[in-house]
């Protein structure tokens, strides 16, 4: 494995080198805000430096060996001394609680009514950053580091944002911890001006495909999901999904039959669309889908007849036959309305608008001379 074990190093080379140097020269913050798109690396870069900082046979410059027993337990997750904390993983810890009201006693307890009166669970809550604290006053297990790891760092309650905030402030030695986010306006500004910001840049597609190939996911459905999603889970989990699959055939049949003029194109809505009740975070992401067989139809409109890169351009390359038949009855024109009715229906739709009313708006829109 080596190496190759850190997908960091393959998302983001330009940025793990730097992070190397800073590690190298032992310039390494104890709290650092790792900032961009979901899937971009930032939880594959805390796992790559809590590797190298206890990492048994590092190289010269300090890069984890990723085959060591303790590289191969830190990226499984299974190592004492790098700990992650997520959303909804409120584990209660006796100790915590009897520690509860030795300071400002009167607004933790008004802080903790408040938290454990929300209905939602996706949340960091103050229970499960006062047990990240705990472990904060605690000597390492095994390495010479402990690492913390907040993921969606942006979903901290108030009350667990200043809570972490006073560790923040007085570090302990040997000490570090990542705060993972994909809305960095979300994070209390108390937070932000304490710790060192990294962004993280958005893959290129085709190095989304290829982390998504590595992923076990068949090179014609990668491509069409690194337009979705970097974030190999999440890709996963629709590759394995079959009403996403239903969902690309039906977005093919219902642009040829839009294109066609074909009445089933409007009937299709409800015969097929909508029959299920689906959610509307469902029907947007097949109209994301019908957008990118837009996007198809008009780069090939306007590609020029040499163009060596045509494939590789295609959300859907695998439509490329149906295409050229569609084509014979569109111009720029009308696959540019098509694009935009298709935005317009999903504004439709998270605006409240029923799902089966956006979708037969932008039937009869594209439609209307």
């Amino acid at each position: 494995m080596g190496l190759d074990a850190f997908d960091i190093i393959e998302k983001q080379g330009n940025l793990t080198a730097m992070m190397d140097r800073v590690v190298a020269n032992k310039r390494l913050g104890h709290a650092y805000i790792f900032e961009g798109m979901v899937g971009a690396g930032q939880e594959d870069m805390a796992t790559y430096l809590a590797a190298g900082l206890n990492c048994l046979n590092p190289s010269a410059t300090g890069q984890p060996c990723g085959e060591c027993n303790h590289c191969v337990r830190i990226l499984r997750e299974d190592y004492p001394d790098v700990l992650h904390v997520r959303p909804g993983d409120d584990k209660e810890n006796s100790k915590d609680k009897a520690d509860i009201f030795k300071t400002e006693a009167e607004i933790e307890e008004a802080k903790e009514a408040e938290e454990k009166a929300k209905p939602e669970s996706n949340t960091i809550k103050i229970d499960q950053v006062r047990e990240l604290k705990h472990r904060m006053s605690m000597s390492s297990t095994e390495g010479d580091y402990q690492i913390f790891v907040i993921h969606e760092a942006e979903k901290m309650t108030t009350g667990a944002a200043n809570s972490l905030l006073k560790f923040i402030e007085e570090p302990y030695e040997n000490m570090h911890i990542f705060l993972i986010t994909s809305n960095q306006d979300a994070i209390l500004p108390t937070i932000l001006s304490r710790c060192q910001m990294i962004h993280f840049p958005e893959l290129r597609k085709a190095q989304v495909k290829q982390v998504f190939e590595a992923a076990g996911i068949k090179a014609s459905l990668a491509t069409t999901l690194s337009y979705l999603t970097n974030d190999v889970d999440e890709a996963k989990n629709l590759a394995d999904n079959e009403t996403f699959q239903i969902q690309i055939g039906q977005s093919i049949q219902w642009v040829d039959l839009m294109v066609k003029g074909d009445p089933r194109g409007l009937t299709m809505v409800q015969s097929d669309w909508v029959k299920d009740k689906p959610s509307r975070k469902s029907m947007i992401q097949a109209l994301n889908l019908v957008g990118f067989h837009f996007h198809d139809l008009l780069y090939l409109k306007m590609a020029t007849e040499d163009d060596q890169s045509l494939m590789d351009k295609l959300v859907f390359p695998n439509d490329l036959g149906k295409y050229q038949t569609m084509l014979n009855h569109l111009d720029a024109a009308l696959i540019t309305k098509g694009l935009h009715l298709v935005g317009k229906a999903q504004r439709m739709i998270r605006a409240n608008v029923a799902p089966q009313a956006a979708m037969e708006y932008l039937v009869l829109a594209f439609w209307k001379k």
